[in-house]
């Protein structure tokens, strides 16, 4: 309840609620999650789309090929007039959590110049420079690029 009555400050009850869900979501989750709406927080109607419809609906677009890029899978979905094409959908178990662990690796290497110079990087960073990498990532569209030039930035520096 703490979302409805705290950050969005509205009841539950009076607002129906739309919901995402990714594009290989099974049939239970889906099962659950309405159960949750309904019988937890009392909505009054609800909506259960997929994300990749919504984001074409987000660029007024209907047909198209969308990548996404969750936590621990990634997914090619292509669109035509905002129904994906499940038969042709392809995912792999590569997502989020793989590359900010390669980019950690990469920034390790770049910054102990792939020699043992910089023993205990790795938990050094995790208590101080880390977190603020990880807010920099985050906050940015050009993810990889912003981290790669920070990077490099701070290996010039050492």
């Amino acid at each position: 309840h703490h979302i409805f009555y705290n950050e969005f400050r509205v009841d539950s009850e009076e607002h129906p609620v739309l919901l995402t869900e990714p594009q290989m979501n099974p049939k239970s989750n889906r099962e659950k999650m309405i159960t949750i709406m309904f019988e937890t927080f009392n909505v009054p109607a609800m909506y259960v789309q997929l994300q990749t419809v919504l984001s074409f609906y987000s660029t007024r677009r209907s047909t198209g090929i969308a990548l996404e890029v969750g936590d621990g899978v990634s997914s090619v979905i292509p669109m035509i007039e905002c129904y994906s094409i499940l038969h042709v959908s392809i995912s792999i178990d590569i997502g989020g959590r793989d590359l900010n662990e390669y980019l950690e690796r990469l920034l390790i290497e770049l910054l102990s110049g792939g020699s043992t110079m910089f023993n205990g990087i790795s938990e050094r960073m995790k208590d101080a420079q880390y977190p603020l990498i990880l807010l920099l990532v985050k906050e940015s569209h050009w993810n990889c690029r912003c981290l790669l030039f920070f990077c490099c930035k701070m290996h010039a520096i050492s």
